[in-house]
């Protein structure tokens, strides 16, 4: 039991660690590559696009209508998805009137004493889904919760509660009160790119730059 809830925590760190671009669009389509880690990576069939079930095998997690659809020959580990631009508003569509609908009977629910005892019914001046995001799940869906507080409350597509963090398991992510990039320079290779970390261990990584 030990070794299988063990392979099952790998597994998981695994699929973590899947790397995820924003998305970038011209008339037709939106794009984004995704980085798989060398572990699952290795599953990959080389010189061939794969099937939606099987990137999501893989533990590649996507909202609806994404397509692989080139093989990126350099670096076979990145798969290059691309989804067409009508899909994605239907599925935009479908996520806000699933929202609007989840937020109706929430608020149906509070405002009928449907809140749990010592959380009572709150107004937010914001929508709390409008300012929150789940990098580690893109199919997850967004839900907002008015008893007690304004949270957003991420929910997979198996609905569970979503996973959201980027990090690999065992390390959360930390706030910096200045950008780690801000200011800074590679002089030995100029054309490089800072990407800032925010991934550390709770007890050895402290706030700041």
């Amino acid at each position: 039991m030990a070794a299988k809830d063990a392979a099952q925590k790998e597994k998981e760190s695994q699929k973590e660690q899947i790397y995820y671009s924003d998305t970038y669009k011209d008339e037709m389509y939106e794009y984004r590559h995704v980085i798989l880690p060398k572990e699952i990576a290795k599953k990959v069939t080389k010189g061939r696009l794969l099937p939606e079930h099987e990137w999501r095998h893989l533990g590649v997690q996507q909202s609806l209508g994404w397509v692989h659809f080139m093989i990126h020959e350099p670096e076979p580990h990145i798969l290059l998805f691309r989804r067409s631009l009508k899909v994605s508003q239907q599925v935009q569509q479908q996520r806000a009137a699933a929202a609007a609908a989840a937020q109706a009977q929430q608020q149906q629910s509070a405002a009928a004493g449907g809140c749990p005892p010592g959380k009572p019914w709150v107004y937010c001046l914001i929508d709390p889904c409008t300012t929150s995001t789940c990098p580690g799940d893109k199919s997850a869906t967004c839900t907002a919760n008015y008893c007690g507080g304004c949270n957003a409350i991420w929910t997979s597509a198996n609905g569970k509660s979503a996973k959201c963090s980027t990090c690999p398991s065992g390390q959360g992510v930390v706030q910096c009160f200045v950008d780690p990039c801000k200011d800074k320079t590679c002089p030995k290779h100029p054309d490089t790119k800072c990407v800032a970390n925010y991934c550390g261990g709770y007890s050895s990584v402290k706030l700041g730059t």
